[in-house]
C-alpha cells in the first residue's frame, strides 16, 4: 500500500544539544552584543527600545525578583499585555526562574481570567495598567496570594520595571528540561471552546530555529504587526534574537500607527495579517504615505488569495509576499518560502509556486490528508481531506484537558488541525478553510474560500467573507457574501453577485446575496471571524 504521508523537502536544522530556548536566546544576545550589534526590539509608538547587550542582565533580574517573591519551579504566570517590547524579557526571566508563562487575551472578561488563574493555580498576573482593576478583582477572589504586575504603574501592583531593575542576586539554578512546558497559549476557539495549548521547550526552540534566516531582514528593521498572545507574536521576536535582527513591534495596532512606523523606520520587510497588508493599498489614509521602502512582506493568520497578493504587490517596490501558515497547536508549518537556498532577500519564493497554494511543508514537518468521514484513510494527491500534522514543534497537550488532547491526536502522533485541503502532484499544499464550517454549510466539495477567491478578483472588493444562511426555499444552507468595498470604487451589491455567479458553477452561486459592510468583524486573534460575520444583521 502506497505511503501518502508527506515530508518536508527541506533539510532539518539540528537543535542545540540539551539547550532550552532561554539559554539559547541569552547566548545569542551576548554573541551579537560582542559583535557590536545594539538594538534588538523597539516599540514604534512608545519608543521603548531594548538591546542585545542588556538582555542577559535584565532577564536575570526578572528571574531573581520573581524568586524573591516566592516564585518556584513549575509556577505559572498569566500574561495579558499588549506590549511586545518587553514580553520576551519577561518570558525569558520567567523561564530562567523555571516557570511557565500562560496567555490570556487582553479582551477576556473577569470570569474567563478568573477561570484561567484558578485552573493554573497562578500566583502572578502581568497586564497593562488599564487592566489592573479587573486583575486585582480577580486576585481578591483567590484564596492564595496573587501578585499583579503591570507594564508601568498602578496602585496596588508591582511594576515590570521593578522586576527588571532587581539586582539579580537570587536567580535560581536552571532545572528545566526540553520536555518541560515552556508556554501555554490560548487557542482561538475556531473548532470549539478556547483551550490552553502547552508548548514544550523543545517545541518552542524547534519552531524558532525552523525560521532561521527567514523572513527577517538582518540589515534593516522589521515591522512586525502581531500580538503577544499569538504564536507569531511569541515566535517572531525570538527569531530576531537568533538572527541578530532588529524587530519593530506595536503596542496599539491601527492602520495609521502602521503607516507612521513605516514612514519613520523605513523597513524593507513587514509581517502582518493579510487585512493589514491590504490596508497599505486601500485604506483612506494610505495615499498620504510613501511605502516605497517596503520590498517584501510575510503574512499568515487568515487565507491569502492570489487576488490579495496582486493588490499587495501593487505597492511601489513590493517584490514578494510570503505566506506562512500555522496554528497555536502546531506552530509554523507551511510556507511559500524556499529554505534550501542562499539567495539574498527577498528571492526566497518556492520555484513553480501555483496560485493560492500555501506552499510546502517547512523543516521537520510531516503531513497527511485524511478522509473526512472517518479520518482513517490517508489520501493521495488531489484528494480533498482534513489536514493532519506531526512535528517536533507542535504542542504536547491541552492544559488539564486529556480528553480533548486524545481526541485531537492519532495513535502515531499526528494532530488533527480542522483544516481542509489537498496537495498536488508536486506536493504543493492547498488549505481551503476550517472543516466544521465548510461541511456545516456546503457538503464535501465546496468551501467558502472557493467563492471568496472569485469575489476577491472584483476590482472594487477589498475584503470578503462568505457564510452559510438558511435557504428560504428549503434544502439546507446557501452562501451569502459580506464585502468591504475599496474607497475609490463605485459598484452595487447586484454587480458583485453577477460578477461572482458568472464565474462560479451553478451549485456555488451566491444565492444568499452580497452585502456591503464598512468592516468585517475580527475575533480575539485579529482574524476575520466567520462566526461573528454570521451574526451580522441585514435590513
Amino acid at each position: 500500500m502506497k505511503n501518502y504521508t508527506l515530508s518536508s523537502p527541506f533539510e532539518d536544522i539540528p537543535l542545540p544539544q540539551n539547550t532550552i530556548l532561554p539559554t539559547y536566546l541569552v547566548e545569542k544576545a551576548n554573541e551579537y552584543a560582542a559583535q557590536g550589534k545594539t538594538t534588538c526590539i523597539t516599540d514604534t509608538i512608545t519608543g521603548e527600545s531594548y538591546d542585545f547587550g542588556s538582555f542577559d542582565r535584565t532577564t536575570q533580574s526578572v528571574a531573581s525578583a520573581l524568586y524573591k517573591r516566592g516564585f518556584r519551579a513549575g509556577d505559572i504566570v498569566i500574561y495579558l499585555t499588549y506590549d511586545l517590547s518587553k514580553l520576551h524579557i519577561f518570558f525569558t526571566g520567567v523561564w530562567r526562574a523555571n516557570g511557565i508563562p500562560r496567555a490570556s487575551y487582553p479582551e477576556d472578561d473577569e470570569a474567563t481570567l478568573l477561570h484561567r488563574v484558578k485552573e493554573s493555580r497562578a500566583g502572578w498576573i502581568y497586564c497593562e495598567p488599564e487592566m489592573a482593576e479587573i486583575c486585582l478583582a480577580v486576585a481578591s477572589e483567590i484564596y492564595w496570594d496573587v501578585d499583579v504586575i503591570v507594564n508601568g504603574q498602578a496602585k496596588g501592583c508591582l511594576s515590570i520595571f521593578d522586576l527588571m531593575n532587581d539586582d539579580g542576586s537570587a536567580m535560581p539554578k536552571l532545572c528545566t528540561n526540553l520536555s518541560d512546558p515552556a508556554l501555554i497559549l490560548s487557542t482561538s476557539g475556531t473548532t470549539g471552546p478556547s483551550k490552553g495549548a502547552v508548548l514544550s521547550h523543545e517545541a518552542l526552540i524547534t519552531v524558532v530555529l525552523s525560521m532561521v534566516n527567514r523572513p527577517l531582514d538582518k540589515e534593516n528593521p522589521n515591522l512586525t504587526i502581531t500580538k503577544g498572545t499569538h504564536i507569531s507574536g511569541c515566535v517572531i521576536p525570538a527569531i530576531g534574537f537568533v538572527d541578530g535582527a532588529h524587530v519593530l513591534v506595536m503596542h496599539t495596532i491601527r492602520p495609521e500607527n502602521v503607516f507612521e512606523a513605516i514612514k519613520k523606520y523605513q523597513p524593507r520587510h513587514i509581517f502582518a495579517f493579510p487585512g493589514m497588508l491590504l490596508a497599505l493599498v486601500n485604506h483612506p489614509l494610505a495615499a498620504q504615505y510613501d511605502f516605497s521602502c517596503l520590498q517584501w512582506a510575510s503574512t499568515g493568520g487568515s487565507p491569502l488569495t492570489h487576488a490579495m497578493v496582486k493588490i499587495i504587490l501593487s505597492l511601489p517596490n513590493m517584490k514578494k509576499v510570503f505566506n506562512i501558515m500555522g496554528t497555536t497547536e502546531v506552530g509554523l508549518v507551511l510556507s511559500t518560502m524556499e529554505f534550501d537556498t542562499d539567495n539574498a532577500p527577498p528571492d526566497w519564493e518556492l520555484p513553480g509556486l501555483p496560485e493560492n497554494s500555501v506552499g510546502k511543508l517547512m523543516r521537520g514537518v510531516s503531513a497527511q490528508f485524511r478522509d473526512l468521514e472517518t479520518g482513517e484513510q490517508i489520501l493521495g494527491p488531489n484528494e480533498t481531506g482534513e489536514l493532519y500534522i506531526r512535528y517536533k514543534g507542535m504542542f504536547s497537550s491541552y492544559y488539564k484537558n486529556p480528553v480533548a488532547t486524545q481526541n485531537s491526536m492519532t495513535s502515531d502522533g499526528f494532530f488533527r488541525t480542522g483544516d481542509v485541503g489537498f496537495y498536488d502532484d508536486d506536493e504543493f499544499l492547498y488549505v481551503v478553510d476550517r472543516a466544521k464550517e465548510i461541511f456545516k454549510y456546503y457538503g464535501n466539495h465546496v468551501s467558502p474560500t472557493d467563492i471568496e477567491n472569485v469575489i476577491n478578483n472584483h476590482p472594487a472588493v477589498g475584503e470578503v467573507c462568505v457564510v452559510g444562511v438558511v435557504d428560504p426555499d428549503g434544502g439546507g444552507y446557501i452562501p451569502r457574501a459580506f464585502c468591504v468595498i475599496l474607497e475609490d470604487f463605485q459598484c452595487t451589491e447586484e454587480e458583485v453577485v453577477e460578477f461572482a455567479n458568472g464565474q462560479l458553477p451553478n451549485f456555488k452561486h451566491v444565492r444568499g446575496g452580497v452585502y456591503f459592510v464598512k468592516q468585517l468583524p475580527k475575533g480575539k486573534t485579529g482574524k476575520v471571524s466567520r462566526q461573528l460575520v454570521e451574526q451580522i444583521k441585514i435590513d
